[in-house]
């Protein structure tokens, strides 16, 4: 064997070496939990989703502000109704209703 063949075989166990103490190296719960995290993508696409909602969650007053819809004014006489149907009463009626319904 040539000098050279000698560096190179050298090169390679150190390198082998290296591979082996990266691929021995203890992972923590979080890192293994987290790499099978990644690598499903039904986990991700629901985690996107679950991020969204609490985004929404959160920055509900904003968009309550933006849109001018106030969550505590909600049309309670009518949220039972049938689809496509229109309930007359008088507003004592419907004042009535919401105060039984609260």
């Amino acid at each position: 064997m040539s000098n050279l063949d000698h560096q190179q075989t050298a090169v390679n166990s150190a390198e082998q070496k290296q591979n082996i103490k990266e691929a021995e190296k203890a992972q923590t719960f979080f890192d293994i939990v987290y790499s099978q995290f990644k690598d499903h993508k039904a986990a991700v696409i629901g985690g996107y989703i679950i991020i969204f909602f609490v985004l929404i969650a959160l920055l509900a007053p904003m968009l309550e502000s933006i849109t001018g819809n106030e969550v505590d004014r909600q049309n309670v006489f009518n949220r039972y109704k049938p689809p496509f149907s229109r309930i007359i009463a008088s507003q004592d009626i419907k004042e009535t209703s919401i105060q039984n319904f609260v």
